[in-house]
């Protein structure tokens, strides 16, 4: 199977953008790219234990299926994670989504480098994957994410993997309870402040 293998050595990086640096490889198959993962290399205890447990539960093997599918590049990353460049469906609408420990991305390598505050909330994500033993994190994401809807207007504002994963650096905007659920929260609250007992007691009389 045609893909891409790119290797990085991290070698104690200082700032975030040269700790996601990846450079040009020539392709390969993936079944090189599947040597070089599986060796794991020189990375954090969490970070090799996460990589592990996401091997193990299915998640990243789904992740590099689809992948494939939609013919993605693959390419090996620092932290045992895996790139998939030039992701094209429409769906889902974001610019980049995790699916085990593989990080599917619409840009190209070059864009991506550029944005390392955006790999390090999908790199989250992944470790989101890894706490939920893999696939039953889907429908548990796409649960939060249709309770944020409700509440907001927006899948992500009130999903607690988005927060968990860091709005800002995701590229999400927070945004506020929909003009009913604030209006019904604070009706109560209006009535109890009316209550002539209310008033009486807390005046002390």
């Amino acid at each position: 199977m045609p893909a891409a293998l790119l290797i990085q050595y991290s070698g104690g990086l200082a700032s975030l953008k040269d700790r996601w640096q990846v450079p040009r490889m020539p392709p390969t198959t993936a079944g090189h790219v599947l040597h070089h993962i599986l060796r794991l290399g020189p990375m954090h205890r969490r970070d090799r234990l996460r990589s592990v447990l996401n091997w193990m539960n299915g998640s990243t093997l789904l992740g590099l299926a689809a992948a494939k599918l939609v013919g993605c590049e693959l390419r090996s990353a620092s932290r045992g994670l895996i790139f998939a460049h030039r992701y094209s469906p429409g769906l889902p609408k974001a610019s980049a989504f995790t699916v085990g420990n593989v990080v599917l991305f619409r840009a190209g390598p070059e864009v991506v480098a550029l944005r390392p505050q955006l790999v390090e909330h999908e790199a989250r994500h992944c470790t989101q994957y890894a706490f939920c033993l893999g696939l039953p994190f889907l429908p548990a994401y796409f649960l939060a994410a249709g309770v944020s809807w409700l509440l907001t207007g927006d899948p992500a504002s009130r999903n607690v993997f988005e927060r968990g994963a860091g709005l800002q650096e995701g590229g999400y905007v927070e945004r506020p309870l929909r003009a009913a659920l604030t209006r019904r929260v604070s009706a109560p609250r209006r009535l109890r402040s009316s209550d002539p007992l209310r008033r009486r007691h807390s005046s002390g009389q």
